[in-house]
């Protein structure tokens, strides 16, 4: 992962217990439960997964929900607070 302003950098499995979040994804997707449980619980498993005291300083949790936003389809109050957004489908945004 690569901050564009300030040049810092870092590998995502160092910030992110990549297979804990995979196990996690896995036994929320399979459980086939409501659209609005899956997405906290998505928000959840990527709660556990992250790993903030090693994660590059410019990167804060909120950022990180970003990236994440376009598959997940989280709350636009954590993730977009000026831009508007509109749902194509129940997770892809435009």
């Amino acid at each position: 992962m690569i901050n564009k302003e300030t040049k810092e950098w870092a590998p995502v499995p160092r910030f992110l217990d990549v297979p804990q979040l995979v196990k996690d994804v896995t036994a929320i997707t399979d459980a086939a439960r409501s659209t609005k449980f899956t997405k906290m619980m998505m928000g959840l498993a990527l709660l556990k997964a992250y790993k903030p005291f090693q994660a590059p300083k410019s990167l804060a949790l909120v950022d990180l929900w970003r990236k994440f936003d376009k598959s997940w389809d989280f709350p636009r109050t954590l993730t977009r607070s000026t831009e508007q957004s509109t749902a194509i489908g129940p997770l892809t945004t435009r």
